[in-house]
């Protein structure tokens, strides 16, 4: 298995909250717990499982390594930011998700700079997960929804 597939396997495994203990002792990739349920691999700061936070919306400031769980409140508003980071020779993960409601359509306001693979819309109705990724201060970030079931 080359370097590419085994962090596309690491990454599905910490996708699946199943993180194989064997990767640990690798020696062609530098792999260390930090605390706080996340991991270093490469220099990359990733989640190896869900630590859960439920917050309602307003104004969140997200930290990387939590999967945020977000109920928006009676105005209908979300406002995301990222708590600042002073190392930055590490990535850092930020994601999270939260439902809209069927009357009316949320504002929602995402962390300054984000480059975005595609440019988030909100509807109504809709369930939202979302991930930003930091990398050398430049952020860059990904929406996915789905009609609420």
């Amino acid at each position: 298995m080359d370097y590419r597939e085994k962090e596309l396997y690491l990454l599905q495994q910490i996708h699946a909250s199943q993180v194989d203990p064997t990767w640990e002792n690798t020696k062609d990739k530098p792999f260390s717990t930090i605390g706080n349920g996340l991991k270093v691999v490469n220099n990359t700061l990733l989640l190896t499982g869900r630590i859960i936070k439920s917050v309602a919306g307003g104004t969140v400031e997200m930290e990387a390594g939590k999967y945020y769980d977000i109920t928006l409140t009676n105005d209908n508003a979300l406002t995301l930011t990222i708590k600042p980071i002073d190392d930055t020779t590490y990535a850092y993960d930020y994601e999270g998700s939260f439902d809209t409601d069927d009357k009316a359509t949320p504002k929602v306001t995402w962390p300054e700079g984000v480059n975005w693979l595609h440019m988030p819309v909100m509807r109504v109705a809709m369930h939202y997960e979302f991930s930003i990724r930091v990398v050398n201060g430049k952020k860059y970030g990904i929406v996915c929804a789905w009609v609420k079931a």
